[in-house]
């Protein structure tokens, strides 16, 4: 054991001798037998002095140093530098190390050499050492050891706005990897968010691994001021500083990427404003939202683009919008309220099996019409109606098919052919205003895709939309382009958008694409199969129509057994 690396674990003391006590024998229960434990003592007292002397007699690997002026932040750069550990732990006073922290976490680094930090789930406790329930920083990110991508894990961080990497208590790091002072980051002090900026800095040159036991347990307490109105405008000015030297760093390249970080700063400096508790700050909220929007405008030239309902599968390259915290989630909303975009802001979105689940589908449309720019294109992908599955969902309140786009337009033309929506009752395309409604909106349909189940892949489309037209159980899923329209886009336009674009899809529906492609090889490759299927479909086909010709013939001979039964009446003498 004593040929493994050296671990200073480094304790910056201050007016908790009783949290200490605790703290320290956190430390000296650790399994992992070559450490040193560096205290360093920034009290206005001699209380953590006396109580630590029975420590240092009877512990040899605890040093203990007592500042004779208060350093503040800099008392964590002096545990720092009197450090001799190729790793480092911070342990704050009032935190605590489960016994197998610092074993676990050097089986991760001498396992991945190449990794700059090692995290893992912390437990949140109370002033008496209970545990407290989890918040959302604090959740278990994973259930299994994961080593995460440094770039994307730091991105995560900033447009989401959490440390989930966690406390200076909650991570390992290798000593020399340091390449700025504990807490500087691109050359800045940080006071609030010290921590985050140096696991930024780690995270701009190289991978985490994250483990999910909880290794270390972080304490609120009544003695701690991280709630106060002056700590929490400096937290946010440290935020907003962050998330601007984190893009120089190789963070938050993409337009959209940095635009949600700043709309997310953006919004809790007016919540902050709004607060009678900050009523002191204002100033200094108005300067750091007059310098964010500033930037924020700056990306204008660039639309976002937006995964709408994107769950956990959002797609690559997109902000990632849900009801629901899951990891890659980057704006969490109400999807039945308003999206916290600005006006004219979005140039691509997705909506993929979403919409289906909206309380008020125009509602919705409306709020995607209000960020979208003049010429975006939104898809959506849903459920096809008439399945029985999709039928019986009591989850879907909205119905789709290849009539709903009729009811996003008023125009009465459109680029998709005619049998793919042709009804008798209604033959112009737009049908926004049929219940005599003021249509404030204008989605144009420039393409709509029906995916079949396997058994009708081998037909013709003539055949495919007789059996849609005829039968559930036909279509499983339909997928639209619609082209916002703010001004006057006419036919020829959209025939330009269809051909120059590129009408971008979400990754599942490209790989069901081949894979129905391939299922189709297969079916035409086999003999049997087409004998049997076509067969069984122009009977199926050829029956509904001799049935549907039958009905026709009984309705018309009811109707003239009506009217004779009629004049016979009328011929009867009265009484």
């Amino acid at each position: 054991m004593i040929n493994k690396p050296l671990v200073s674990i480094l304790i910056p003391a201050y007016n908790r001798p009783h949290y200490l006590r605790l703290a320290l024998d956190s430390a000296i229960a650790q399994t992992y037998a070559n450490i040193e434990i560096i205290v360093c003592d920034d009290s206005t007292n001699s209380e953590v002095a006396d109580m630590i002397q029975p420590y240092l007699a009877q512990y040899p690997q605890i040093s203990y140093f007592k500042n004779e002026t208060v350093l503040f932040v800099k008392n964590w750069l002096k545990c720092l530098e009197l450090s001799s550990g190729e790793y480092v732990n911070y342990l704050m006073d009032d935190d605590l190390f489960h016994p197998y922290k610092i074993e676990r976490m050097m089986d991760c680094f001498l396992e991945h050499p190449d990794v700059l930090l090692v995290t893992s789930h912390r437990q949140l406790i109370d002033e008496s050492g209970n545990n407290r329930p989890d918040v959302y920083a604090t959740r278990r990110l994973f259930h299994e050891k994961k080593r995460l991508g440094g770039i994307d894990l730091g991105n995560s961080i900033l447009t989401e706005g959490y440390n989930v990497i966690g406390e200076p208590t909650t991570v390992l790091f290798r000593k020399k990897d340091l390449i700025e002072p504990f807490g500087i980051f691109r050359g800045r002090q940080y006071t609030t968010t010290n921590d985050v900026a140096t696991w930024l800095s780690f995270l701009s040159r190289g991978d985490a691994v994250y483990l999910p036991e909880t290794l270390s347990y972080f304490r609120i307490h009544s003695g701690q001021n991280q709630n106060s109105s002056a700590i929490s405008t400096s937290s946010l000015a440290d935020w907003s500083e962050l998330t601007q030297s984190a893009r120089e760093a190789g963070f938050l390249q993409k337009p959209e990427q940095y635009h949600a970080a700043l709309t997310l700063q953006l919004e809790r400096l007016s919540e902050m404003k709004a607060s009678p508790v900050f009523d002191h700050h204002h100033a200094q909220i108005d300067e750091l939202r007059h310098r964010l929007e500033q930037i924020r405008q700056g990306l204008k030239g660039t639309g976002l683009k937006i995964d709408l309902g994107c769950g956990a599968r959002k797609q690559p390259g997109y902000i990632g919008i849900d009801h629901h915290a899951l990891p890659g989630v980057d704006i969490v909303c109400d999807l039945n309220g308003t999206i916290p975009l600005d006006d004219d802001t979005v140039d691509y979105v997705i909506a993929s099996h979403s919409l289906e689940h909206i309380d008020h589908v125009f509602n919705t449309m409306k709020e995607l019409y209000r960020i979208c720019r003049h010429k975006a294109i939104v898809c959506i992908v849903a459920p096809y109606y008439n399945t029985s599955l999709n039928l019986a969902n009591p989850y879907h309140k909205q119905a789709f098919n290849e009539h709903t786009p009729r009811f996003f337009t008023k125009v009465n033309s459109t680029l998709v052919p005619y049998e793919d929506y042709e009804f008798p009752h209604a033959v112009v395309w737009g049908l926004g205003e049929s219940d005599h409604s003021m249509l404030d909106i204008d989605f144009r349909c420039v393409r709509m895709e029906f995916f079949y189940f396997p058994d009708f892949l081998h037909l013709s489309d003539t055949e495919k939309r007789k059996c849609r037209n005829q039968q559930a159980n036909v279509v499983d899923q339909i997928m639209y382009h619609l082209v916002v329209n703010k001004a006057t886009l006419s036919d020829e336009d959209l025939r330009d958008i269809y051909h120059s674009r590129k009408l971008e899809e979400p990754d599942h529906i490209t790989l069901r694409r081949q894979a129905d492609a391939d299922k189709l090889l297969r079916q035409l490759q086999d003999p049997a199969f087409m004998q049997q299927r076509t067969g069984n479909t122009y009977e199926i086909l050829q029956l509904q129509a001799t049935i549907a010709e039958q009905q026709e013939q009984i309705d018309r001979l009811s109707n003239k057994l009506v009217a004779v039964e009629q004049m016979i009446n009328q011929l009867r003498p009265r009484k």
